[in-house]
């Protein structure tokens, strides 16, 4: 039971990071689109 107490306890950061790279990088890129349009 103690093995799968470690494993949540490095599995959640990991996943919270990851959903936080993730919006981030989909953010990143409708800016980057944004920034296209206003060119066009």
């Amino acid at each position: 039971k103690g093995v799968i107490k470690i494993m949540w306890l490095l599995l959640i950061p990991i996943l919270l990071l990851s959903a936080i790279a993730l919006q981030s990088y989909i953010s990143g890129k409708e800016l980057k689109e944004d920034i296209a349009k206003k060119r066009l």
